[in-house]
């Protein structure tokens, strides 16, 4: 995970320098090769850490997190370009993407059974039928 975030921070900025249409397309291409090996090494690394009943939430909240970011990202990178060269916000965003390669080396821990919450209730606080009253 971590030696593909700084793959792809090192394809974008093959991109920012390209000399010619050529080279922006062929790095083009390869950032788009190395995202789509990112992500699916991402996402298997968010189903592994999270167990079948709060998969969906936390595969929700990358989803947001990940949107938010891509947001913001653009906001930030389109007024740094404006500001200066479209090469120096690419590069900037190339390096937002490498720094996030420590972040792929913390090492998962398998996820603890929840306990439930008192004695005679199920492990869904949620299901009322299963509760003893």
């Amino acid at each position: 995970g971590s030696a593909l975030r700084v793959a792809h921070g090192l394809t974008v900025t093959a991109m920012a320098v390209a000399l010619g249409p050529a080279g922006l397309v062929a790095a083009y291409l390869a950032t788009y090769l190395v995202h789509g090996t990112t992500n699916a090494v991402h996402y298997g690394m968010v189903h592994s850490a999270a167990d079948s009943s709060r998969r969906a939430t936390i595969l929700s909240a990358n989803s947001l997190a990940a949107q938010a970011g891509g947001a913001l990202g653009g906001i930030a990178l389109g007024a740094l370009a404006d500001a200066t060269t479209v090469p120096v916000a690419m590069l900037a965003g190339a390096a937002a993407l490498a720094t996030a390669a420590p972040l792929y080396l913390v090492r998962h821990r398998p996820a603890q059974k929840a306990l439930a919450p008192c004695p005679g209730w199920d492990s869904n606080p949620h299901d009322l039928a299963a509760r003893e009253v």
